[in-house]
């Protein structure tokens, strides 16, 4: 069986240099002493993680980045697995994550963006989540987000998802502050042969995928390309018309080594979303490489080393600009903002070793170097990459103590130009007080770097008929961050129960928990900031803006609930709940300045959901049929940014599917609408979703 390794971390900042380079250098003997000890340390008997792996409990590797049964994690894992992929009938990998307990995705039209957060708390580029394909972090270097319209995984190669519910930032560093989402593909030698699927639909949407899978030796290899448009929202120029083809070879020369290569690109045009002219579209770009080495040593014993670049561009030349606003004495000036042109990467290196010292102790400990860029002019007023490099050193530990109780402890050390060194430690107790029921508690904490961007913000407009004077012509403001940003901090208190009844056919996964964040960044309104930049006739236009600074902070009391249930006469039925409840104010982050205005206040009390609800259920029916349905539903709800408090959302998905083969090509032709039970709002007021109706073609053939 061809093994799967584990995972790694990540982090963020930028150049506002602090002390860290002695420390630094201090980390990586020690890591290097951590991993000699462990190879000394080493048993040579059969590997915990290849044992479970021929146990019907359902194994994780994304809570500890080792491999566990789900009756043993120290935290709620949510696994997607290829059987709801296909029956949710979703067409992009974001919406997936609907079926999560405690997660919102909202879709904003401003840009487009696709916005994916756990409780709310959120604008459209949430920053508190980290996202990883096979391991690499999509997390964006600049922003602190993730761009979910431009992933660059297709549906059809995605073999689970694994969703780590509560802070990861012990396992996988600072941008994991809430959480992981762990996005596996599929092997290459799971899909022998060519693939082809077609979608059309509502909202114009078109989109196309060619798959070819093979071999050659021991490399086995997967090529994709796809294709994808929509014309989004009505009435706003949000549409997009993306292509990409992505690469993944496995070589496998014998039984103790492997490496993994990926590859892809993707790129096209997507529109600005803006209600008003102009309407502008940008070019995107993205691409990646990805190269990892695995190898087993010797029973018991496994390790990795791993680099990964991924690179992202998003153009838009707007030039000569017309201000109109009916008559004000700013009526007809013309401004020219530069090149709308962001450019952001990531270079990251990561090592890990692993043990089982006897059968009661399992070590891993590990370290990486990184480096994000970032250049833009409009955001930054700067015109060169500013550069942010990092270090980390992670170990976790797990404990048997005895026949029921399991110990696990964890530690994630991270540092950057942004931000001092940092750590973040968990605790987790496991109790197994009979087969496949066991009650944990943890505690942790965490904590989030700011991006480069945050740390660099100074958004400006150039009014071109009085020279050098600033004006924002969109909002008469300007954005800026006048000093260097702590790193936001969480503290979490859980409990939770796992249990699987009726000979494994029930898997109930209760959660209950209380978290503190605290230096939560924030932007609020200073109308002094710094003085008068512009005056037309007498009169100040464009005085104060919106400044970034710590000072939030948010307390959440919330429980939830994963039930899945798989009847004997097949199918499944999926329950996720959360009810949660939210405390954000400046109060609790810090003393407010005076006159402090934000978009959040607006929302601050609604801004994580007291319900979320997702139901998913699919059962085949004769003549080669089958059937799903899917509810979701998110009570009221305030979005910050460019978002707005929304009504509670409810969604009514219906799928009726049927396979079919001819000769030696199977497929499958089926019938998706969404949002069937009428139009809501998502994200905000204006971002209007109706009923929409997709037809999906797919065929694979040997």
């Amino acid at each position: 069986m061809p093994r799967e390794f584990a995972i790694r971390g990540r982090g963020n900042r930028a150049p506002h240099p602090r002390p860290g380079g002695r420390l630094t250098a201090l980390l990586f003997p020690v890591c290097a002493g951590m991993a000699a000890a462990a190879q000394v340390l080493a048993a040579e008997i059969p590997s915990a993680g290849e044992t479970v792996l021929l146990d019907e409990m359902p194994v994780v590797i994304s809570a500890t980045r080792l491999r566990q049964p789900l009756d043993e994690t120290p935290v709620s894992v949510t696994v997607i697995d290829r059987a709801m992929i296909e029956a949710s009938g979703m067409l992009e990998v974001a919406e997936l994550l609907r079926l999560v307990p405690g997660f919102q995705v909202g879709r904003s039209a401003y840009d487009p963006a696709i916005a994916v957060t756990a409780h709310g708390q959120s604008s459209a580029y949430p920053e508190r989540l980290q996202v990883l394909v096979d391991g690499r972090s999509v997390y964006n270097s600049a922003f602190s987000s993730v761009d979910w319209n431009n992933l660059g995984v297709a549906l059809e190669d995605i073999e689970r998802i694994e969703v780590v519910r509560g802070p990861s930032s012990p396992v996988y560093g600072a941008n994991a502050f809430l959480g992981a989402v762990n996005i596996i593909t599929r092997q290459p030698f799971q899909d022998r042969g060519w693939t082809v699927r077609a979608v059309s639909g509502d909202a114009n949407t078109r989109s196309g995928l060619m798959r070819y899978a093979g071999s050659a030796g021991a490399l086995d290899y997967r090529v994709s390309v796809t294709y994808d448009a929509t014309d989004g929202f009505g009435g706003v120029n949000d549409g997009e018309r993306l292509e990409g083809v992505s690469f993944r070879g496995v070589y496998e020369p014998g039984s103790r080594d492997r490496l993994d290569i990926q590859l892809g690109y993707s790129g096209g045009e997507m529109g600005r979303g803006y209600p008003y002219p102009p309407e502008p579209n940008r070019d995107v770009e993205r691409h990646y490489q990805y190269l990892r080495w695995s190898r087993v040593p010797g029973a018991g014993r496994e390790g990795y080393l791993q680099f990964y670049h991924n690179y992202q561009r998003d153009r838009e030349v707007l030039r000569d600009l017309t201000y109109t606003c009916g008559g004000c004495p700013l009526d007809g000036l013309t401004y020219d903002d530069g090149a709308h042109d962001h450019a952001a990467e990531r270079f990251d290196l990561e090592g890990q070793y692993q043990v089982a010292t006897g059968t009661r102790l399992r070590l891993l400990a590990g370290a990486g170097l990184r480096l994000d860029r970032f250049r833009s002019e409009l955001l930054t007023s700067r015109e060169d990459f500013m550069e942010n490099p990092g270090a980390r050193l992670f170990a976790q530990a797990e404990y048997r103590l005895g026949a029921r109780w399991l110990l696990h402890a964890g530690a994630m050390v991270e540092g950057s130009d942004i931000m001092d060194f940092e750590i973040s430690p968990r605790l987790g107790l496991t109790y197994r007080a009979a087969d496949r029921h066991s009650f944990r508690v943890g505690w942790a904490r965490a904590v989030r770097s700011p991006s480069l961007l945050n740390d660099n913000w100074d958004k400006t407009y150039t009014d071109t008929r009085t020279g050098p004077e600033r004006l924002d012509w969109f909002s008469n403001t300007i954005y800026v961050t006048p000093q260097p940003l702590d790193p936001e901090r969480l503290q979490i208190l859980e409990a939770g129960y796992f249990g699987q009844w009726l000979d494994g056919r029930l898997t109930t996964d209760v959660r209950v928990f209380r978290q503190w964040i605290r230096d939560e960044i924030w932007v609020w309104d200073d109308a002094g900031y710094p003085e008068c930049i512009v005056r037309v006739g007498g009169t100040c236009y464009g005085d104060g803006a919106r400044v970034g600074d710590n000072g939030w902070g948010t307390d959440t009391t919330g429980l939830e609930l994963d039930l899945r249930y798989r009847p004997a006469g097949g199918g499944f039925l999926s329950l996720a709940y959360a009810l949660a409840d939210s405390d954000s104010d400046t109060r609790l982050g810090g003393t407010p300045e005076p006159r402090v205005n934000t978009l959040r206040d607006s929302n601050a009390n609604l801004g994580t959901p007291r319900h979320t609800l997702s139901l998913l259920a699919g059962y085949p029916l004769p003549g080669g049929f089958e059937a799903s349905l899917g509810y979701y539903y998110v009570s009221e709800m305030g979005w910050y940014g460019d978002g707005d408090r929304v009504d509670p959302y409810r969604r009514l998905d219906l799928r009726l599917a049927r396979d079919f083969s001819v000769g030696a090509t199977r497929g499958k032709l089926e019938l998706i609408g969404q949002n069937l039970d009428g139009e809501d709002r998502e994200f905000s007021v204006g971002n209007r979703l109706g009923a929409r109706v997709f037809l999906r073609f797919s065929a694979m053939m040997d």
